[in-house]
């Protein structure tokens, strides 16, 4: 059984490989693909297939933001938002509705896209913090799956309210195997979700410090006006 396991998930993760491949960096359609042919058994290697995926993102951001040493005009700034946002929604961790998020702020409200990112990175981590405390019960017959599947049907809300569509996926899932009960499909799917939340908070914190930036550049321009 477990041998068969095995060639169930090397089967699954060839796949998401072609899959992701021949969609180029879109990770996001080729997680789709392989969450509608997959058995929840095989989330894990799902998981560390994925997690490696969006690292090699975020290092190789870490590493282009290193050759930017000169301090950049708002303009500049400004540009290097809207590419890093289009790359984030090619790669399925940010949809559209970030950019409609981002339509709301204006010269009246110049940090609404911070505060409602602080926000959400701040309830987030309590509410998975809640969820993780939920499903410790040493006995699965103990754990309040109601609650479980409010608070999955919470967090899937506030991600998606900044963009989030990929953690919003993931807690979705969360949803679905906390209303049918399944302690083990909750702690597998919750790793998933952390793991989700953890990508997410990464790039969101660099769009905080880079709107902080162009708020601060604007602050300036108009002091030596």
């Amino acid at each position: 059984m477990k041998s068969q396991t095995r060639d169930m998930q090397s089967s699954c993760l060839l796949s998401l490989n072609a899959h992701s491949m021949q969609h180029e960096n879109n990770i996001h359609t080729a997680y789709i693909y392989i969450n509608k042919t997959m058995h929840l058994s095989l989330l894990p290697s799902l998981q560390s297939f994925h997690h490696f995926h969006l690292c090699t993102f975020s290092l190789s951001l870490k590493t282009k933001q290193k050759k930017k040493k000169k301090k950049m005009s708002g303009k500049e700034l400004d540009q290097e938002l809207k590419e890093l946002v289009s790359s984030l929604q090619d790669q399925g961790i940010l949809d559209e509705q970030f950019d409609q998020m981002k339509a709301v702020q204006n010269e009246q409200n110049p940090c609404f896209v911070v505060n409602l990112i602080t926000t959400f990175l701040g309830d987030a981590e309590n509410i998975l913090a809640q969820l993780r405390t939920y499903l410790s019960a040493e006995d699965p017959d103990e754990v309040n799956y109601p609650q479980v599947a409010t608070l999955a049907l919470t967090l899937k809300g506030s991600s998606s309210s900044v963009g989030g569509c990929r953690m919003a996926l993931a807690c979705s899932q969360l949803r679905d195997v906390s209303d049918v009960n399944d302690h083990e499909g909750c702690i597998i799917v919750l790793d998933l979700v952390n793991q989700q939340f953890l990508v997410l908070r990464e790039n969101l914190n660099h769009i905080v410090q880079m709107e902080r930036a162009i708020h601060e550049n604007e602050v300036i321009k108009r002091r030596n006006i």
